[in-house]
């Protein structure tokens, strides 16, 4: 107990002050109930309480109604179309063992608009989801994401860089993670070339001052010792050499070879369509040409090129060719190895009739993947 007076300590329950005399005072409380020893309850008054409980209930009411917000009812529908492995991606390498670039369509259930993101996708394997990144981006017109309208459906490419083959692709929107996941088979994962694949190419050209148009459907199947056939199959206009002689387009023609390497039993590199990576690795090599077992010129890497080509711009494989009459420059995409383009003139005689002429060739569609730059 202290002393008011001269601030001395005396001992508790002293009536006077043992230093200077004075009377001590002792001060007395009433005894508070037990929220008054609960901290943060002794300076709240009723009113200040149930303003707070108040503001606890608007606030969970507030982030509750926020969250129903955010989280939508996305109903899709989910497809896959193809699935191709690849070893590289116009310039880009994969980290993993490959790349596997997929078509889907995914169709929306729902009224409202959806967007869809390459990373609301997973791939599995023996029921158990595989490791995995997704590519997009990256100097590529590959999205990460596209908007579906309500009702409606969209194809797009997903590309993920993985070791290993997937079997199921797996969708779950992030507006959504309550909802059950879409699934969908991807069936085989095919290489290029490979039986299934097609391609459709046309022809505009001119000889001796007379224009003429082709058709040209390729198709591929497989063939014995696990190799695989090029059919081509050629329709269209009647090619005049002159007012009274004229050459019917080529009807089809094939050629058997190893789909890894594109060489036929004899080492020839036989495709007409596909980049022989393997033997024009820069620029200055060439292969030999042969037409009906005989060679009849060469093919040289002369670089790369970018060019325009069904909407996109596309990185591609520029070539030469060059004997028997024909010259020609060839175009083809990095990514996939197929032939998109063909600029060639060509002179000759057939018939009894000599005959100049230059054409040009582009690929109308196909079932592999065209990826452009971005």
């Amino acid at each position: 107990m202290y002393c008011a007076r001269c601030g001395a300590k005396n001992p508790e329950k002293a009536k006077f002050c043992q230093k200077c005399g004075a009377r001590l005072t002792y001060e007395v409380s009433g005894r508070g109930g037990f929220l008054d020893k609960v901290p943060g309850f002794r300076s709240r008054s009723p009113w200040k309480m149930v303003l707070a409980s108040f503001g606890y209930v608007l606030i969970a009411v507030l982030a509750i109604y926020i969250i129903s917000c955010l989280l939508v009812d996305v109903d899709v529908s989910l497809t896959v179309n193809s699935a191709y492995a690849l070893d590289s991606v116009v310039n880009n390498t994969p980290n993993n063992d490959r790349f596997i670039v997929m078509n889907v369509t995914v169709k929306n259930n729902g009224k409202d608009p959806i967007r869809v993101y390459a990373s609301d996708f997973s791939l599995l394997r023996e029921n158990e989801y595989m490791d995995y990144s997704n590519f997009y981006g990256q100097g590529t017109d590959i999205p990460e994401s596209v908007e579906i309208p309500g009702g409606e459906s969209r194809s797009f490419l997903l590309v993920f860089d993985v070791e290993g083959s997937p079997e199921i692709i797996e969708y779950t929107s992030i507006l959504d993670p309550l909802s059950e996941p879409k699934n969908a088979g991807i069936g085989s994962i095919k290489t290029i070339p490979s039986p299934g694949i097609y391609a459709n190419y046309k022809w505009d050209g001119t000889v001796n001052n007379k224009t003429y148009s082709l058709k040209g459907n390729v198709t591929y199947r497989n063939a014995t010792a696990g190799n695989i056939e090029e059919v081509i199959e050629r329709s269209g206009e009647t090619i005049w050499l002159s007012s009274e002689v004229y050459q019917e387009p080529i009807a089809s023609q094939s050629s058997t070879f190893d789909p890894e390497t594109l060489q036929d039993e004899n080492g020839t590199y036989s495709s007409q369509c596909f980049f022989p990576r393997d033997a024009l690795t820069a620029p200055g090599d060439s292969i030999p040409v042969f037409e009906n077992g005989e060679e009849v010129g060469t093919e040289t890497l002369e670089g790369s090129s970018t060019i325009d080509f069904m909407g996109k711009k596309v990185e591609c494989w520029v070539t030469k060719i060059e004997g028997n009459g024909v010259r020609e420059t060839c175009y083809y995409d990095k990514t996939t190895g197929l032939l998109l383009k063909v600029v060639g003139t060509e002179k000759g005689s057939a018939y009894g009739v000599s005959y100049t002429g230059s054409y040009t060739i582009l690929l109308e569609n196909a079932n592999i993947p065209i990826i452009g730059l971005q």
